[in-house]
């Protein structure tokens, strides 16, 4: 597999795991039932709770992870490997986080299985993130076109000292 391809595809797969993460935060992951009244069996009160409500601070490791993507394209080889850290931890969270899930509130209510999708999104931003701290170093950058050289002006080209917005045919005495 090329660099160029392997890049690709762990910046696709850290934002799909981010927005796979989001996607499932938003869903409703907990239903309870209380009686309104005590001895009312049929009024009752039933409420529902999302992911993002019931793990704190799993939105926000998700957001996190989606915002990496785009420092993975910007940065260069340490800030990727920083950049892979910071993915990686955030998807050790939420597979921590969606771990804990069924047993901290099996009692309560009925449990959807929407905590499952974020598993797997976690699972998926932990490899990818792993992938950008092993492989980010060697995978292509943005170019250096639009970047201030720093040749003198002597040694630069016609076409550069226009880009650069002075007049090449004037003499610099």
């Amino acid at each position: 597999m090329t660099r160029a391809r392997e890049y690709a595809i762990v910046l696709s797969s850290i934002v799909v795991g981010a927005a796979l993460a989001l996607f499932s935060l938003n869903r409703v992951w907990l239903t309870t039932t209380e009686p309104v009244l005590p001895g009312a069996e049929n009024a009752v009160l039933e409420e529902v709770f999302t992911g993002a409500q019931v793990l704190t601070g799993a939105s926000a490791a998700s957001w996190a992870c989606l915002l990496c993507a785009l420092a993975v394209l910007a940065t260069r080889r340490v800030g990727r490997v920083l950049t892979g850290v910071v993915v990686a931890l955030a998807g050790l969270y939420l597979a921590i986080q969606s771990a804990r899930f069924p047993s901290s509130f099996g009692s309560d209510g009925s449990i959807s299985s929407w905590w499952i999708f974020l598993m797997v999104a976690a699972l998926i931003l932990v490899v990818s993130g792993a992938l950008a701290i092993v492989r980010g170093g060697s995978w292509p950058t943005l170019s250096r076109r639009y970047e201030r050289g720093s040749k003198p002006p002597e040694q630069e080209s016609v076409w550069e000292a226009l880009d650069a917005g002075r007049d090449p045919t004037l003499a610099d005495d």
